[in-house]
């Protein structure tokens, strides 16, 4: 006998069942933590900063008053290149003054102000940076202690010297902040994701319900679709995070369920079932609150994610 073939059939009666199509079904719920995730804050373009540090020598200085916001005034301080050569404008420099017994003496400063701060920049002969002091309303704090006026302002740059200028500011509320040197920065321009990546995903709902109670779990469908034309890899299996916030921030990280469908193809789309837990009420706070709550995938700025108002009862 050459060989021996061995066969298996099945029984009379007897089907094998199909093999299931994964991308049509929704995919369960599964438990399963992942690490908070904090997506990264788009930042401007930068500017060139190739030029050595400005000099006190290449600058002159003028103060413009502008800016009111909630309980804060800004006062803008403009350095113009008055030099031939480019320098940069960066670091944030010292800064004295005379109190009001005409002592000169270091200005008490926080670094970061209330409103858009520049970035370094060099500048060219003729152009201008600038730098913001910041300042509270008196009034917004009146147990604090005494206004104090400095004068005749004088700033150490990062690059050496001092500039000398006739600029007043008060220190009230305790306080007195300061920006870095540099120019204001541009518009900020939202990365494109890259083919094939998660973030190309569209998230949408089904079933999200509009009430909840305290104390329960909400049961909702987060469908991801792939609009583009390049498939888009599960692998390593992404994670997301829920928020919802009825009385204060509730948030938790999860991965998806990545066990059947690692892969979605282009034009397909996956449904997956999640659960949304709605904390329980305390007896301080209000029996019906209006909770934002969001879902977004754990992927760089920016996130793929949707998020809505839910009604919230005892």
């Amino acid at each position: 006998m050459a060989g021996l073939w061995l066969t298996s059939c099945a029984r009379p009666g007897t089907a094998t069942a199909p093999p299931i199509d994964w991308l049509k079904q929704v995919q369960p719920f599964v438990n399963r933590a992942a690490p908070a995730y904090t997506p990264p804050l788009p930042t401007p373009q930068p500017f060139p900063t190739n030029a050595p540090s400005c000099q006190a020598g290449q600058l002159r200085a003028v103060g413009v008053p502008d800016g009111v916001g909630a309980g804060n005034y800004r006062y803008e301080v403009d350095f113009t290149n008055a030099s031939q050569v480019p320098c940069q404008l960066s670091g944030t420099p010292q800064v004295q003054g005379l109190d009001p017994s005409g002592r000169l003496v270091t200005l008490p400063l926080t670094v970061g102000t209330y409103f858009l701060d520049p970035i370094p920049a060099d500048i060219a002969p003729g152009e201008s940076g600038y730098l913001n002091i910041g300042m509270f309303n008196a009034g917004s704090c009146p147990d604090a202690p005494a206004p104090v006026t400095y004068s005749k302002l004088r700033f150490g740059l990062p690059g050496g010297g001092w500039i000398s200028t006739d600029i007043s500011v008060t220190r009230a509320c305790g306080g007195l902040t300061i920006s870095g040197l540099g120019k204001e920065p541009g518009p900020v321009v939202e990365p494109s994701p890259n083919p094939g990546s998660i973030e190309t995903l569209a998230v949408s709902l089904e079933g999200f319900p509009q009430q909840a109670r305290t104390a329960t779990t909400v049961h909702f469908v987060v469908v991801l679709a792939n609009p583009s034309q390049v498939a888009v890899r599960l692998s390593p299996c992404s994670s997301y995070t829920e928020i919802i916030n009825p009385y204060e921030p509730i948030s938790r990280s999860l991965y998806l369920n990545c066990d059947h469908v690692t892969v979605i193809p282009p034009g397909a789309r996956v449904r997956y079932a999640m659960e949304l837990e709605v904390p329980q009420r305390l007896p301080h706070q209000a029996a019906l609150v209006a909770a934002k709550w969001s879902w977004r995938l754990n992927v760089p700025y920016p996130a793929a994610g949707i998020g809505g108002v839910l009604t919230v009862q005892s």
